[in-house]
């Protein structure tokens, strides 16, 4: 086992923590709908909790699927009824101590706070109603912070496991998924959020690139300067072989297909040209044969 696992009660215990603020009865549907969070919304947040300092902002980007924030990042989720902050902490071992300006945020009836260690074993959850912990839960695999409240229904079947020594039966944050699917309607909930940074970081530049030519763009401008655009091409009965649809395919299929196209091209413009070449040839001789000939008066 880890030895952090094993750290005093005294020492500070860092966690990402996850606040989830709910006003709505459905707020598994709003996490399902996977809304863009309002651009707005959580700078203004911030802007509010930290008068004091300027909020910049990192990217827009999964909850579930991104890097845990970092030190004075925040993560931030604003939707109809339904608001998430995501931070790191330096000590999370006692929810109920956490800041005041954090959990009480957003004004929400429902409350949800989730804690995962960084450094250590450390799990945390608590529900809040209307301003009064209804339930708490902190601890690491060997060492209980907070548990107040009763336990609820989701908590049973891991309290029922047989404890290995010392140890809780179950590792703290195993409650995390559990809780979120009875609180929140979904196990591991997953929303878009807004990245913030609170350290005066200035913004990060953003270099714009020229727009990018489609393939199909490229493709008329260079046959264009060949000369074998449709524009300019001779009659061919053949010509709807080579014309390309290519809207569908994806982006090697249109190279392949422009190659291909592009070849049988050029080879009918050669096959034109040699066959003219001979043509004019042919003429040529035929006059020089008749040319030849005594008396021969033929002017044409």
């Amino acid at each position: 086992m880890d030895s952090s696992a094993f750290a005093s009660p005294s020492q500070p215990l860092p966690a990402v923590v996850t606040i989830w603020f709910v006003s709505t009865s459905t707020p598994q549907a709003t996490i399902a709908a996977n809304p863009a969070p309002d651009p707005g919304f959580g700078r203004k947040l911030l802007s509010h909790l930290f008068p004091a300092t300027p909020v910049s902002t990192i990217g827009t980007f999964p909850l579930g699927r991104s890097a845990q924030p970092g030190t004075g990042e925040y993560y931030v989720g604003g939707f109809p009824g339904l608001t998430v902050i995501s931070t790191l902490l330096d000590d999370a071992r006692f929810l109920s101590q956490l800041p005041v300006h954090l959990l009480g945020a957003v004004g929400a009836p429902e409350v949800y706070v989730f804690s995962h260690g960084t450094t250590s074993s450390l799990g945390g959850i608590a529900h809040v109603t209307a301003g009064s912990f209804q339930r708490v839960f902190s601890a690491t695999a060997d060492y209980v912070f907070e548990n107040s409240g009763l336990p609820e229904s989701f908590e049973l079947d891991f309290w029922a496991r047989d404890a290995a020594g010392i140890n809780l039966p179950f590792a703290p944050t195993e409650l995390i998924p559990a809780a979120q699917a009875e609180w929140l309607g979904t196990a591991a909930p997953d929303v878009r959020v807004i990245g913030f940074a609170t350290d005066g970081r200035p913004e990060p530049r953003l270099t714009l690139s020229p727009p990018r030519r489609s393939v199909q763009e490229v493709i008329t401008q260079s046959s264009v300067k060949l000369g074998i655009s449709e524009t300019n091409a001779p009659y061919d009965d053949y010509a709807d072989r080579t014309r390309l649809d290519l809207a569908d395919e994806p982006p090697g299929v249109e190279l392949v297909e422009w190659g291909r196209a592009a070849k049988e091209a050029m080879s009918r413009r050669l096959h034109e040209f040699v066959g003219d070449a001979a043509e004019v040839t042919a003429k040529l001789k035929e006059k020089l044969r008749h040319l030849d000939k005594p008396g021969s008066t033929e002017t044409s």
